[in-house]
């Protein structure tokens, strides 16, 4: 039985190194392209094709808004509504992203400071 249990544990742990190289490849794949999960209030965001958005430095030319705050888990529905970002001041446009039909998230998104 001891052998039977040493012949799995090396797949075991490669398993587990298999998961924890995907996971750091996907976050530091997201932190490169600059993904708009990643985004934070004080964040620079510019367009990235007509319904996306991705995090730029300030100082980058293609730089259009500040992020001045995040809601997470809301609908796509709450966009539209007039209630939207309203917790953060000098908001002039909000990008929405999330499964359609369910939740997403919101960045709210002022000037470029």
């Amino acid at each position: 039985m001891a052998s039977t249990f040493r012949s799995r544990l090396p797949r075991a742990f490669a398993a587990l190194g298999g998961l924890a190289v995907f996971i750091i490849g996907g976050t530091a794949y997201a932190m490169l392209t600059g993904d708009a999960d990643l985004a934070e209030a004080g964040d620079c965001v510019a367009p990235d094709g007509a319904n996306n958005v991705k995090v730029v430095d300030c100082g980058d030319p293609t730089a259009k808004f500040t992020v001045l705050g995040k809601e997470d888990k809301v609908v796509q529905a709450k966009l539209e509504a007039k209630e939207t970002c309203s917790a953060f001041e000098g908001t002039e446009s909000a990008f929405w992203k999330g499964v359609e039909g369910g939740n997403g998230y919101i960045l709210c998104l002022g000037p470029k400071k």
